[in-house]
């Protein structure tokens, strides 16, 4: 399946984003992928004409657009648990390596001795 999302920014799609990254469609069966589709009201008009099939956006736009088939099924708050299993997920992950000392292609700060 293709999840469209109009940013990977926004705080918005974060949990759709966070879903696929970490798994959790996977975990329950389903393979599905991200497509980044801007604005919100393309990806509303890309689910309706067949290119994907679910849109993580604004409800308010889905019916604007005229794109979206009623009734509209919306959702997308999460409970208290699935927030405690998503950042236990993120939680788990391996710490980043920050390098400590510049590469040699690195930039120099000019004002740096």
């Amino acid at each position: 399946m293709k999840l469209a999302v109009p940013d990977l920014i926004s705080n918005s799609y974060f949990p759709a984003v966070a879903a696929v990254a970490l798994g959790f469609f996977e975990e329950e069966g389903l393979e599905v992928s991200l497509e980044l589709i801007f604005p919100v009201d393309e990806a509303y008009r890309a689910m309706r004409d067949g290119r994907v099939d679910f849109v993580a956006g604004s409800a308010h736009s889905a019916r604007a657009t005229h794109a979206a088939p009623a009734p509209l099924p919306v959702g997308g708050d999460l409970s208290a648990t699935q927030w405690n299993q998503l950042i236990t997920h993120i939680a788990a992950l391996p710490a980043p390596k920050v390098a400590v000392k510049p590469s040699a292609s690195a930039i120099r700060d000019p004002k740096l001795p």
